[in-house]
Order: structure tokens, then C-alpha cells, then sequence
């Protein structure tokens, strides 16, 4: 393993510090053409790439001073495949409440996994409160998203975004960080993919999940069913329809109005969607029930498929029935409270199942915080 830790990727070191690492001092006078001049040549002898401290600061984003963006090297998936057998090397960028400070057992970790396509920023303002709390909570950038990027190119192309290959390069980071016990996993939307497999795979480090607007347990008219979806495996292993797919992936983001979110965000979103194997999914649901481990789900109203509803379905598998949700209705407020005694938690609003990130954010907190207060009393 490799853990190499800084505030900032060297992608993103000024060029006043680099300059006064080679000559000794930091004279630049101020000359702009000066300064231009300098990166460039910097660039060109070491291969680092220099940006100004505004650049920095906008490459970085402004995150809250409890969850500071951090950067760590991770050596992942080796002997994973055989013609690549010493793995993919990524530089993660991460939000960390506690990154300078040693793993204290009596101090909670919480993690958290992104949606896809989507960023380490998706879930800051459901899981903030908990570092202001004492809680150590930490959000990684996966491959592929955000500014998690690879040492190179071709460790970008070799990653395959498959359930094991995104499990063991969590397993990877956090080991890493030095944290051998995961509180509790918070997954969003298509992040819970994630979350239920890790759970399953590896129940000694993870001991509980939160499942935020699950994406479902089999493919749908919204998680698409298009030849694209189907076969992104085999067309990413040829460089000319890595081209074509790119524009597909532009025209795609157009589309839905992802603004914020750049073309590789899309094409790696594809490959997520294209690795996923809902057999798999089917099956960790069932032994996730089965193992009873402290499981809450959160979903508001979907679409129904085929005239049922999904994530009803989604909780039975999980043996989490509706006896034991708490309903809210469309004013957020209580109209039906769950039992909530064991290790079994569902929480269902009449909002739409998306945007309960963005609209139930106060209910999201108490109901997490309601959670693991539970968890820790019973010793669950």
C-alpha cells in the first residue's frame, strides 16, 4: 500500500512554491508574463503542471472548514487482473473531518459513497452535522469522478468500475487512512450498489448501512436497457469508439442539464451502469437481511415499474417490511411511526425518492443520528 498524504495533488502546487524549491527563493517580481513564463518551464522540465493560488483555490472548491478536501495516493486492484498484475494507481481526493489525527475506536467513522454520476459535494450537507458532533466522517471521490484521477491515462481505461474493482479500492483508501472499522456506510442512490455489496464482503470492517434513494434491484426504463449501457465494456477496449462515446456522453449531459459535471463524469457514470450486475445485487440484499446487519433504507416516491413499486420490493429483500417504516407525508410531516427496535429501520416519504438529498436534508440527520444512537445502545 501506498499512503502518501497531502493537502493538495501535486496537479495542483503553485508555481511560486515550485520556484522557490528549484532557485532557493521566491523573488517573481510582478510580472503576470513573468510568472507564465515560469510555469511553463516548469512544466516542461518536471512534468508538473503549475497553477496560480486563485487556480488552486478554484480547482479545489470551497468546502466547509470541518470537511476539508484532502488527497491520498492509493495502489489499488493488484493481482486483480493478469496482464496488469501490479494494479492502477489513483490520486483520490477526499473530504476528511479528522485527516491529521490517529484512529480513536471511540470515535465513530462514518463513510460516505457518492451517486453516479456525482461527487464527494453530494453528500456534505447530510453528513457535516456528525463531524460538528465528534463524528469522523470521510467521502472519497471514486475513480472516474471528481478530482480522483490516475497517475495516468491508462489506469483511468484499465479500471472497469465493476462492484469488486470499486469495493476493493474503498477497502484500499481507507486502509490507507489507518481505519479498521467503518461505523456506518452511507450510500446515495447508486452508491448503494456499493454499499450493500461491501457489507456482505466485508462484514468485520463495516457495521452498519444507511441506503439513501436506493437505485433498485434490477434494471429499469430509468437505469436504461440501451446497447450503450449494455455493451460500454467492450467498446471502452477500442480506442475509436472511445471517441464516438465521448460525444455520446456530451450530447447525454446536455440532455439532462449535468451542468456541473464533465464529460469523463458521464463516461464513467456509463461504465458504472454497464458493470453492474443486479443477480449479484439480489443476492447481497438477501444475505444482508440474512446476517442481520444494522440496516436503515430512506426512499421517497418513485415511478412504478410495471405497476409495482421497486423499492418496495427493494425493502422486503432486505426484511426490512412495512411495519417497520416511520411515512412522512408531502409537508414532511410524521404520519405514521415505524418500529424502529431493531436492526431493521425504513423511513419512506411522499417526495419525490431524488431530490430527498436536497429537500429532507433536516429529517435525513435526525433519522441517521436516531440510527446510530440505536445501533450503539443495543451494541448492534
Amino acid at each position: 500500500m501506498i499512503a502518501l498524504q497531502t493537502s493538495l495533488s501535486l496537479r495542483y502546487i503553485s508555481c511560486k512554491g515550485v520556484f522557490r524549491l528549484i532557485t532557493g527563493h521566491c523573488s517573481f517580481t510582478n510580472l503576470n508574463a513573468s510568472r507564465t513564463v515560469c510555469r511553463k518551464i516548469i512544466q516542461s522540465f518536471t512534468g508538473i503542471r503549475c497553477y496560480s493560488t486563485n487556480q488552486i483555490k478554484q480547482k479545489t472548491g470551497d468546502f466547509s472548514s470541518l470537511l476539508q478536501e484532502r488527497y491520498i495516493v492509493v495502489l489499488t486492484s493488484v493481482g486483480f487482473w493478469e496482464d496488469v498484475p501490479e494494479g492502477v494507481l489513483f490520486d483520490v481526493g477526499y473530504l476528511d473531518s479528522h485527516p491529521a489525527g490517529q484512529y480513536n475506536p471511540r470515535q465513530p467513522t462514518i463513510v460516505g459513497i457518492h451517486d453516479t454520476p456525482g461527487t464527494h459535494g453530494d453528500l456534505i450537507d447530510v453528513l457535516e452535522p456528525f463531524a460538528k458532533l465528534g463524528y469522523r466522517v470521510v467521502i472519497p471521490n471514486f475513480p472516474g469522478f471528481g478530482s480522483t484521477r490516475g497517475s495516468s491515462a491508462s489506469d483511468e481505461t484499465i479500471f472497469q468500475h465493476t462492484l469488486e474493482e470499486r469495493g476493493q479500492f474503498l477497502a484500499d483508501f481507507i486502509a490507507n487512512l489507518g481505519i479498521p472499522r467503518i461505523d456506518l456506510l452511507v450510500g446515495l442512490r447508486s452508491g448503494c450498489h456499493l454499499a450493500i455489496w461491501l457489507s456482505c464482503a466485508g462484514r468485520a470492517i463495516f457495521k452498519a448501512i444507511a441506503l439513501i434513494s436506493p437505485s433498485g434491484h434490477k434494471q429499469t426504463r430509468a437505469t436504461g436497457l440501451s446497447f450503450l449501457i449494455k455493451n460500454i465494456r467492450n467498446l471502452w477496449d477500442y480506442p475509436l469508439y472511445r471517441i464516438l462515446l465521448r460525444g455520446v456522453a456530451y450530447i447525454q449531459k446536455k440532455k439532462k442539464g449535468h451542468n456541473s459535471l464533465t464529460v469523463r463524469d458521464e463516461i464513467s457514470a456509463f461504465r458504472c451502469s454497464g458493470s453492474v450486475d443486479y443477480n449479484e445485487i439480489n443476492a447481497a440484499l438477501l444475505t444482508l437481511a440474512g446476517n442481520n446487519v444494522p440496516r436503515c433504507i430512506i426512499y421517497g416516491k418513485a415511478e412504478p415499474d410495471d405497476g409495482k413499486n421497486l423499492l418496495e420490493d427493494y425493502s422486503c429483500l432486505l426484511s426490512v417490511p412495512a411495519s417497520l417504516f416511520s411515512e412522512y407525508d408531502e409537508n414532511s410531516k410524521l404520519i405514521k411511526s415505524g418500529d424502529h427496535s431493531g436492526n431493521a429501520w425504513g423511513v419512506r416519504f411522499e417526495k419525490e425518492s431524488l431530490n430527498l438529498i436536497f429537500t429532507e436534508q433536516s429529517l435525513l440527520i435526525k433519522t441517521l443520528l436516531d440510527f446510530l444512537n440505536h445501533i450503539k445502545k443495543t451494541g448492534s
